[in-house]
């Protein structure tokens, strides 16, 4: 008698639908919530790629166009364009290569190199190597501007992500010399 009052008890229970809109409210709510907000961080995360990238080709561009020899100054002005055009909300990392292809010895060469951000040194010919199968193939003695930026992207909410680093690398031929010559020191360096 017991056992059947319980077993007729226990099946009302599942059977009574009264509440259960208010409790699918409270467990979906959450998971409604994490949906809207993760459309506007990644939404905002493929804005920043796409600025950052557009930001390196700018700066990729407006080296090759240079004929004077470039110094610190200009590459420091390089530095502030390219986090003013990025938007980034943390500062930027940015390395410009003047490369040239050897064809005897069969690998890019470093001409000059410079660095800006922390963290990033200035190329030689053996660390270029790491990313020389993404320099385009040039003729014997042909010189390249190579522009690598790297750009953090934090999301303004936690969406199963943290932080994300941005890289991208961009050559160029340059458009009006054969070189682009670096000047320190008076020491001019354009790698004929």
């Amino acid at each position: 008698m017991i056992w059947a009052r319980l077993t007729t008890r226990i099946q009302a229970f599942a059977k009574d639908v009264h509440g259960g809109l208010s409790i699918e409210t409270v467990l979906m709510w959450p998971l409604l919530l994490w949906a809207y907000g993760a459309m506007f961080v990644f939404f905002d995360g493929f804005k920043q790629q796409n600025l950052a990238l557009k930001a390196t080709y700018t700066v990729s561009d407006t080296i090759s166009r240079e004929m004077n020899a470039l110094n610190t100054q200009y590459i420091d002005t390089m530095h502030d364009l390219m986090n003013m055009l990025s938007r980034a909300r943390l500062d930027t990392k940015l390395r410009v290569t003047m490369v040239k292809w050897d064809g005897v010895a069969k690998k890019n060469k470093v001409v000059w190199s410079e660095a800006r951000g922390p963290g990033i040194v200035k190329y030689n010919t053996n660390s270029l190597q790491a990313v020389a199968d993404r320099i385009p193939v040039m003729p014997h003695g042909e010189q390249v501007v190579l522009v690598q930026s790297w750009s953090i992207f934090e999301p303004f909410m936690w969406v199963g992500f943290g932080g994300i680093t941005f890289e991208n690398l961009v050559t160029t031929r340059p458009r009006y010399v054969a070189h682009i010559c670096w000047t320190q020191g008076g020491t001019l360096t354009c790698g004929t």
